[in-house]
């Protein structure tokens, strides 16, 4: 599939595909945190996806606009977590709250 909006659900079939595999959460990595990332997690949302950052697999160009695009998403759109957390969890290690 290849993506030509900010938004990897604008003008794609990612909603249908994830729909029919029956597929509820998703983590977001990649470049850029507070552009294509953010779009394209804010649209997971609104397709009634639950959304996680994946804080430490993302990046911006300048570090305020990462740290800025990740305080939005924990504050307003889903969850912030980090590699290691998701590593431990699936590992079925206990993360301290």
């Amino acid at each position: 599939m290849v993506k030509h909006r900010y938004s990897a659900f604008v003008g794609t079939s990612l909603h249908l595909i994830l729909s029919t595999l029956g597929i509820r959460s998703l983590l977001f990595t990649g470049v850029t945190t507070d552009v294509c990332v953010d779009s394209s997690l804010r649209d997971g949302l609104a397709n009634g996806y639950f959304v996680s950052l994946v804080e430490d697999c993302a990046a911006a160009y300048w570090p305020d606009a990462h740290e800025n695009a990740a305080r939005v998403v924990a504050r307003n759109f889903g969850t912030v977590v980090t590699s290691k957390e998701l590593t431990a969890v699936w590992a079925g290690i206990p993360v301290p709250a």
